[in-house]
Formats: structure tokens, sequence, C-alpha cells
């Protein structure tokens, strides 16, 4: 299979709002560790493509199939050690482009938590991206530190993005990273707590003692 085989097969589905990761009958390619990392990296570099090419629906599920444990195993590929750590690093990096191109265009003034959401919707995928991505820094790997690195960074620069959505999945992120970097996350919090909306306050003040669920 190659890239543009793979981006089809995330994307290119009917919109008909179907979870089709949970097709009993669904095939999924065979791609070995790496280029799963190289692909989901382009697909997030190039992310302001697809966002004309495809639905809301198809791109939420798309990619929650590539970071979502509960939908495949593609998501580990980011933390297997058989691939190179910058290929990884720079992968987790570009995630970043999905949260400035296609989830700052989320128009609602309300915190996605509030707002009846579905797999299919921007809200939905942009609030639980660093939920359900399976890393949250403990169990301490030494293996994975620099990936660690890598998420926390990434964490706080979609803070700084000016958008609600953005700043909430932020929050959400750093929430569940408290017990593993209680200090990063304090600090990054006060950090940007003039920036943070009113809608936002008690969500952040929650996260920042990692009361996150």
């Amino acid at each position: 299979m190659d890239f543009g085989e793979f981006v089809s097969f995330i994307f290119e589905r009917s919109d008909d709002r179907r979870e089709w990761y949970f097709d009993p009958e669904l095939v999924s390619p065979e791609l070995n560790a790496d280029t799963m990392v190289q692909f989901a990296s382009r697909v997030f570099s190039e992310i302001r493509v697809y966002a004309h090419q495809f639905t809301e629906g198809q791109l939420s599920l798309g990619l929650n199939y590539l970071i979502n444990p509960s939908c495949s195993s593609y998501c580990y590929s980011f933390l297997d050690a058989s691939v190179d750590v910058v290929t990884r690093t720079s992968a987790i990096s570009s995630m970043y482009d999905v949260f400035r191109y296609v989830f700052t265009k989320i128009s609602s003034e309300m915190p996605s938590r509030n707002v009846p959401t579905q797999p299919y919707s921007y809200n939905y995928i942009c609030y639980m991206w660093w939920d359900v991505f399976p890393r949250h820094g403990i169990p301490a790997q030494r293996d994975l530190e620099g990936i660690d690195k890598v998420i926390l960074d990434t964490l706080k620069k979609i803070l700084m993005l000016n958008s609600i959505a953005c700043k909430e999945s932020a929050l959400h992120g750093l929430g569940h990273w408290y017990a593993a970097y209680p200090e990063f996350v304090q600090q990054t919090i006060d950090s940007m707590s003039s920036d943070i909306p009113v809608q936002l306050k008690k969500f952040a003040l929650n996260a920042r003692a990692g009361s996150i669920q």
C-alpha cells in the first residue's frame, strides 16, 4: 500500500457517520511500524489539503483510527522502539498542525465537553485527542523520555492557539499528564493563565491539579 492508497483507506469512506473501524470484516493495511509512523506524519502535516477534500465526519473518523487504541492498534507505532525516535517525535510534533489548521475552525464558544458530540465531529476528536492517545507519562520509561517531552511541548503550543476548543484539549491533556510531570503542568497553565478564557477557568484549575477525567 502506498501513501495515496493509505489516505483513501482512512478518509475516503461513505459519509454516513458510521465508525467503519469497528466493522468485523475490516482488513487493516499490513504496514511495518516505521511506515505507519511516516504515513501518519504526512497525514498530519498535510491535513490542510485533506480538510478541503473530505468532510468533517470522514476526517474525524480517520484521525480517530490513527490515534485511538479503541479504534485500532495504529497509535502504538508512535511508541514503538523499533522506529527511530526522531521519526516518532517528528510525527507527534506534526499533530499540532491538525489543531492549528483544522480544530481552530471549530466555531463553538462553548467548551466541547459541554456539547453533545460523537466521534465523527471535530469537537469530539479535538477534546479527546490527548485523553485517548496511549501515553500520559506513567509509567516513567527512559526510552520514552523524548516522546514525553515532545508531547508536553506540543500541548503547550496548542494551549497558545486562539481557540477555545484547542485550549480545552490542551488543558485536558495536561490534566492527564499531571501525575507524571506536575511541575511542568502547573507552570505551563500558570504561564498562560491570562490567555485562558473565562469558560475554561475552572477547567484549567482542575487540570492544574490533575483532577481531569
